[in-house]
């Protein structure tokens, strides 16, 4: 047997006759099996914030998640002074579909009334990633 490449290389060899025993199936036509690159699609958060309550040196925030999701929340808190921009941050474990965070302002952070609230879940394999921003009230 002789085998002529696009390049016009020729190679000789001996051909063998190799036979397979077995049955092939083959799904049902308009379906398609799951392939190894195949993954579910991923649900929204549903992250919300239920409530913000502004103490003097301390700002808590509590709200709620769809119960898939796994991974955590990061609420950061950032106010502009004097031409900057300063700010505090926490992360969460959300439990039952709930969570909550106290976030401790520091002076210069606590001295300005006025300040972004950004709360996000970065995603997981079930759930999509999601960012929620909240001015806050003077």
């Amino acid at each position: 047997m002789t085998a002529t490449d696009a390049a016009g290389n020729e190679a000789v060899g001996q051909s063998r006759m190799i036979t397979v025993s077995g049955s092939v199936t083959t799904p049902p036509p308009g379906t398609t099996p799951p392939g190894p690159g195949t993954t579910t699609p991923r649900v929204g958060a549903k992250l919300r914030v239920a409530h913000v309550l502004r103490a003097p040196r301390s700002l808590t925030v509590s709200g709620t998640i769809t119960r898939r999701a796994t991974g955590r929340i990061t609420i950061t808190y950032n106010v502009r002074r004097n031409g900057h921009t300063v700010g505090v941050h926490r992360s969460v474990t959300p439990r039952a579909g709930g969570w909550r965070s106290a976030l401790a302002l520091g002076p210069k952070v606590a001295a300005v009334r006025r300040g972004t609230l950004t709360v996000r879940f970065a995603g997981d394999a079930r759930v999509r990633p999601t960012t929620l921003r909240l001015s806050t009230p003077r």
